[in-house]
């Protein structure tokens, strides 16, 4: 009858509405984190100061890092992206644990490298000897890179009391829950051992 048609296109009404609503967080959400993205003075080393583990993603290395996580990273983690030479890279749309991480102060997206194929890598080098002299020896660094040059840091240990590992995401194959639990591990063994704040 005419008043149930009106009642469904009503209720149709409603969660168009509401979906319309949804999209438009998404789109601000999204634009803000691009907008933080070209902020390089964003109270990052104050966040990374209280951080309890300290990943360093190569995303020319592995763009989707944040698509293929089966859950959230925990509380205390702080991820620090990497992108240059000719690739580019966009916030995940929709994705809960890159959006709840960033509403945590758990991100930060380093100004875009230079036009070298391999420029993502030397300031990944750099910014962790930079965060070395910086941050607490008692947070540990993960590397997240394909790239083989990055074991030699590994193997080198500039800091003998930092635990410094890399992660070469290929190696996990189609098993990224490894390759998580892996990140996760690391976190929890730091918050267990009490020797890290974990407050932001």
């Amino acid at each position: 009858c005419a008043t149930k048609k009106a009642a469904r296109r009503e209720v149709a009404a409603l969660a168009l509405e509401h979906l319309r609503g949804i999209a438009q967080e998404d789109f601000e959400f999204e634009t803000k984190m691009q907008e933080d993205a070209m902020d390089v003075d964003d109270n990052v080393d104050q966040r990374k100061a209280g951080s309890i583990h300290i990943v360093f993603i190569d995303l020319d290395n592995c763009p989707g890092f944040f698509e293929k996580l089966p859950s959230l990273l925990p509380f205390g983690t702080f991820v620090h992206g990497f992108y240059g030479g000719a690739n580019s890279w966009q916030p995940p749309s929709g994705n809960f644990a890159f959006r709840t991480l960033c509403e945590k102060g758990g991100w930060h997206l380093h100004p875009k490298c230079e036009n070298r194929r391999d420029a993502a890598d030397f300031a990944i080098a750099c910014t962790v000897g930079q965060d070395d002299c910086k941050i607490h020896a008692s947070v540990p660094f993960t590397i997240v890179s394909g790239d083989q040059g990055f074991l030699q840091m590994e193997k080198c240990q500039i800091n003998p009391s930092r635990r410094l590992r890399v992660l070469n995401p290929h190696i996990y194959k189609n098993d990224d829950v490894a390759l998580f639990q892996d990140l996760v591990d690391t976190t929890r063994e730091t918050a267990q051992s009490g020797a890290a704040c974990m407050e932001y």
